[in-house]
């Protein structure tokens, strides 16, 4: 997969610094653009990482919610995207990076370049056929790698149902290479199969991603209730926030839906919000980071660069604290699960 490039302003906006610093950090690391002759200086993700690691990737804040989902069982929201973007900017920030697509569809995977047409191991071959996990892990790029999904994902339930303790096969084969990644970011199919009830149980945060339409908002409290009754019986606490996406700041049902969002879940909502935005998807076409090619001012960009600074915070919390937007039915739950 061909590496995107990143110019030295989108840099700075995101280590939330002057370009100018952002250049001493370069010349510091002996890194030259790849055009010196270019007003807008621009380097590759490689180079990159190198600078900006050293802007997020701190010992005194380590990150505590390693694995994360992205989960709703209403299609369309656009999870996948917002999966995707997530891990391209958390790997330009200089975190090491797996992504694991769970959804036979195989979007992910194609966003990554490994398209559903070639013969790729799968979580199939890990969970089912007992294949070591470090044999169906592919690279994207340096610090960025993937588990691709094909048709072949559809399987996988009968023989997975079949299994001792099933729900947690994909938290054990997970905790064996969890120590070589800052985070592992999980893409769930819209339905509560048994291999998405494995990727559940393996969070240690889901976000829900909800567009902002009448019907999405309507099916989001079933998704809520369905959450809760899955990590009831499995005796865990529930972690979750909820991302509003593809919201249209013209529209009255959007606003009246973010509204309701706000009012209904405060204390579980991201601040950042995602507005609909072509950018989104020409980057999901290209298979890049919407930062490597859209206008700095473009709302795609502020967007992401709002929401990924939401995403560190709670990536950031103890695993033991609850965060600010826990519900009271979400302490009571991790209560229990403590006092049994």
């Amino acid at each position: 997969m061909k590496q995107a490039t990143i110019s030295q302003p989108i840099l700075a906006a995101l280590a939330k610094v002057a370009v100018s610093t952002i250049s001493r950090r370069f010349a510091q690391e002996d890194i030259s653009p790849l055009d010196k002759s270019a007003k807008t200086k621009k380097f590759d993700v490689t180079s990159a990482r190198r600078v900006m690691r050293g802007f997020f990737v701190h010992t005194d804040a380590p990150i505590q919610r390693k694995t994360h989902v992205f989960y709703n069982f209403k299609g369309g929201t656009g999870k996948t995207t917002l999966c995707s973007q997530t891990a391209f900017l958390l790997n330009l920030m200089g975190f090491t990076v797996l992504v694991i697509d769970c959804d036979a569809q195989a979007h992910l995977s194609t966003i990554m370049d490994y398209g559903e047409e070639e013969s790729y191991n799968t979580l199939y071959d890990v969970l089912i056929n007992s294949l070591p996990i470090k044999q169906a892990i592919y690279p994207v790029w340096e610090g960025l790698d993937i588990i691709p999904s094909n048709l072949g994902l559809t399987r996988i339930d009968i023989p997975l149902n079949m299994k001792q303790r099933r729900e947690e096969m994909l938290a054990r084969v997970l905790d064996s290479i969890k120590k070589d990644y800052d985070f592992i970011l999980i893409d769930t199919n819209p339905s509560m199969t048994p291999l998405v009830v494995n990727a559940l149980f393996a969070a240690d945060h889901i976000n829900v991603v909800c567009e902002t339409a009448p019907l999405s908002l309507k099916g989001l409290s079933r998704v809520i209730d369905e959450l809760e009754r899955v990590f009831t019986e499995l005796r865990l606490p529930l972690r979750f926030s909820i991302v509003a996406n593809k919201f249209e700041s013209k529209m009255a049902t959007a606003q009246e839906v973010l509204g309701a969002l706000r009012r209904d879940y405060s204390l579980h909502m991201y601040q950042s919000v995602m507005r609909k935005s072509e950018d989104l998807n020409i980057a999901s076409k290209k298979r890049l980071s919407v930062l490597s090619f859209a206008a700095k001012n473009s709302p795609a960009n502020e967007d992401v660069l709002d929401f990924i600074g939401d995403f560190l915070e709670v990536s950031r919390k103890s695993l033991s604290t609850p965060l600010p937007f826990m519900d009271e039915l979400v302490v009571t739950t991790l209560n229990e699960t403590k006092e049994g």
